[in-house]
Parts: C-alpha cells; sequence; structure tokens
C-alpha cells in the first residue's frame, strides 16, 4: 500500500521550524538579523525576551508561517503557538497535531516574479516525486544541502529524498565555500543552486571523487556545469520545476533536453494549430507549465525562458522583462529590473538600475530619466526608480522585491 503522508521526526520539523522563522526574521529585519546565528537555536530558544526578542508583530508573522506551512488549522491547534514562546514548545504543538504524519503541506513562491504566493500540495504527490528522484541518485553515501529544508526544492531533497534513500544528511546553509569543500566526501550528494555553484567554483578547490550535484531555483549556465565538471564534480542534475508544480523534469548534461518525470504528461491544451502544449498528472487537470517549453518529444523538452508576463497599466499590456532590457541597453545602466508596483506603491511600474561608478553622480542620474522619458511610452515608463550597487536578490539567486 503506498504511502499518502509525510512523516517528519522530531528533528526534522525543529530544522523546518527554524527555517522558517529565520526566513521572516531575515523579511522584518534585513541586515539586523544573522542568518547564520539560527543554527545556534536549540529547543530551549525562547522567541522573545532572552532570545529572539521578537516584539508582536514579528510573532503574529512567524506563527502565520508555521501555521500555513504544517496546516495546523485543520487540527485547530494553531493559536496555541501564540501562547508558547520557545521553539521546543512549537516543535511539540507540530508533532502532536499530526502524530501520523502529514496529508498536505504548502509552499511559498520567492516572489521574484511578484507577490509571493502559497502553493498546497498532496503529501501523495510529492512522496511521488521522491520515489522517481531516488531512482536518479543510486550508490550516494550523504547528502549535503545547501538549501533552506521550508521551500519545495529544499524539503524535496534535503528531507525526503534523504529519507527514503535513508542517507544522512549534512547541513552546510551557512557555512563558507571552503568549509563546504573541505568537508566533502567520496559519494556526496550535494543539493545547491547555481549562485552556490560558482561560489563553489570561484574556491579553486577541487571536488572529492564521485560527488554528484543538484541544481535548482534558477537556470543554471552550462559554462558553469562544464567548469565544475573540469574541477571534478563526477554529475550535476539539473531539476525543471516551481513551487507551483514541485519538480518536472531533470537532465544530467547541459546540452541535452530535459527529461519529463513519469507522473507527468504531456498534453495539448485546445484547438489551436500548431497547438500550445500542457501539462497533466495521473489524471487530473491539465495545467500550464509556468515557462515555455520546446517540446523535443512526447517526453523530452528544452526550457526556452518564462512566458508571456505582461501585466497591465491604466487597461494597457506592457512587459516589464522587454522594458528591463530596453533600459539595459542605455550605455549608462550596468543592470536592472522592472516590476509592477505592490498595491501600497502604486499602479506604474517601478524600476531598480545598477549604474557603474562613473554614471552615479546626481547630474547622470538626471539625464538617464530624463532619457526614459523620452523613450517610453507613459504606460511603459517606470516612474519610481531605485539606484543600488547590484540587484536585489535572496540567497537562492532569484531577485527579490524592492
Amino acid at each position: 500500500m503506498k504511502q499518502h503522508k509525510i512523516r517528519l521526526d522530531r528533528n526534522e520539523v525543529f530544522a523546518l521550524l527554524c527555517s522558517l522563522v529565520a526566513e521572516q526574521l531575515i523579511s522584518s529585519r534585513h541586515n539586523d538579523f544573522n542568518a547564520a546565528a539560527s543554527r545556534a537555536w536549540n529547543r530551549d530558544t525562547s522567541l522573545g525576551e532572552a532570545g529572539m526578542e521578537m516584539d508582536s508583530i514579528e510573532l503574529m508573522q512567524a506563527a502565520s508561517a508555521v501555521d500555513e506551512f504544517f496546516h495546523l488549522h485543520e487540527t485547530g491547534v494553531e493559536e496555541y503557538l501564540l501562547r508558547h514562546r520557545s521553539l521546543g514548545a512549537w516543535c511539540d504543538i507540530v508533532l502532536q497535531a499530526f502524530p501520523n504524519g502529514h496529508r498536505h503541506l504548502t509552499f511559498r513562491t520567492s516572489g521574484s516574479q511578484g507577490i509571493a504566493m502559497a502553493h498546497q500540495h498532496r503529501a501523495a504527490a510529492l512522496l511521488e516525486e521522491i520515489s522517481a528522484l531516488a531512482r536518479l541518485f543510486p550508490g550516494r553515501s550523504r547528502v549535503v544541502t545547501l538549501v533552506a529544508p521550508h521551500h519545495i526544492y529544499g524539503l524535496l531533497f534535503s528531507v525526503l529524498l534523504p529519507q527514503t534513500l535513508q542517507l544522512p544528511v549534512l547541513d552546510a546553509r551557512n557555512w563558507t565555500a571552503g568549509k563546504i569543500l573541505r568537508n566533502l566526501q567520496t559519494g556526496d550528494l550535494v543539493i545547491g543552486f547555481p549562485l552556490l555553484w560558482q561560489a563553489l567554483l570561484r574556491y579553486g578547490h577541487r571536488f572529492p571523487d564521485d560527488v554528484f550535484g543538484v541544481t535548482s531555483t534558477a537556470p543554471c549556465d552550462a559554462g558553469l556545469i562544464i567548469a565544475l565538471g573540469q574541477a571534478g564534480l563526477a554529475r550535476m542534475t539539473e531539476i525543471y520545476g516551481s513551487s507551483e508544480t514541485a519538480g518536472i523534469g531533470y537532465r544530467h548534461d547541459p546540452s541535452r533536453a530535459y527529461r519529463l518525470f513519469s507522473h507527468w504528461d504531456k498534453v495539448p491544451l485546445g484547438r489551436k494549430s500548431p497547438p500550445d502544449y500542457g501539462l497533466k498528472r495521473n489524471g487530473q487537470k491539465s495545467i500550464l507549465p509556468p515557462d515555455l517549453l520546446d517540446w523535443r518529444s512526447a517526453r523530452t523538452f528544452r526550457h526556452l525562458g518564462r512566458r508571456d508576463m505582461a501585466v497591465q497599466v491604466a487597461g494597457v499590456n506592457v512587459y516589464p522583462d522587454e522594458i528591463a532590457q530596453r533600459l539595459q541597453d542605455h550605455p549608462g545602466i550596468t543592470a536592472c529590473a522592472v516590476r509592477l508596483m505592490r498595491a501600497d506603491e502604486g499602479d506604474r511600474l517601478k524600476a531598480y538600475i545598477v549604474l557603474p561608478s562613473r554614471h552615479r553622480s546626481a547630474t547622470a542620474k538626471r539625464e538617464l530619466e530624463q532619457w526614459i522619458f523620452s523613450q517610453f511610452k507613459a504606460a511603459e515608463r517606470p516612474v519610481s526608480l531605485t539606484y543600488g550597487l547590484a540587484l536585489p536578490i535572496t540567497k537562492s539567486g532569484k531577485l527579490t522585491d524592492w
């Protein structure tokens, strides 16, 4: 009989709680919170005085995140989170609420494409994916994780996959590149993302024999994967998916197409000619892939990039990515990102702009703003400009809001 619940032990629940709480504190305190400090948290760590010193708003946000992720509201015990102020007490609440395991878990998107959205996943579907993933990584002796477990990629690869393969887990999320490389062993499976793989390569240290890597969360440059192989990484597996869908496909070679996981099928959408294709899972309703896919066969595809990301400004469809590219063509702009304002900011476009050092004067900025005014139609024109030394990105390398 197939397992339809995710069973988490005390250590796994505690790690998930720490990850969820740390993300809330990073969000509220920004540079005033040292994420590495969370490694010292234990069951007795207080959420309030003589501990994390959360105020009432931060406590409410953290409790809401924990409730949402574990579905505590289904049992009616979510209110107990606000009555108890230690990580150990919160861990007990989660374990006592679901002594036989979880049927659902909810994950949030990073917000890199706008407002972070919550997506619920059935335990049965996640375990089905793990069954497929387990067959891809034979002969591993340990999982080394560099990713947060409360994101869907992290839960699948740093919690559920080690459970299935019965492998120990080394949490190296807050280690330096040098420390990570010094502690790798033959037979390790390293769970990372492009920015971290780049940092490991930059360190200039060879990998031990027979170390496999996994990368996801953002496209990984083929040149980086090739260079990692030249540095001794035995194999890199790219996982294509999203918070909305979980894993869709995989490949072990950046020159080849992705292969669709066995639980997904390619299906035509509508009667268009040529047809657009969606994805269907075990007889469920078909969905549109989150990105444009170039289908090479019924079960192989290449990733082309995001779908039409038009937003409306004053009733006009505009394309933030295209506008960002046009801005970046200006010689005075090193990099930029464009998106629709949040509801509390307005209903126009905003831009985050990185300028070379020679163009950071007030005069240069005024000239740039005049150029933007002259080159873009009203609906296309970013009316709020933020300047910085680098684009704002999350620890997993995704663009975040500003």
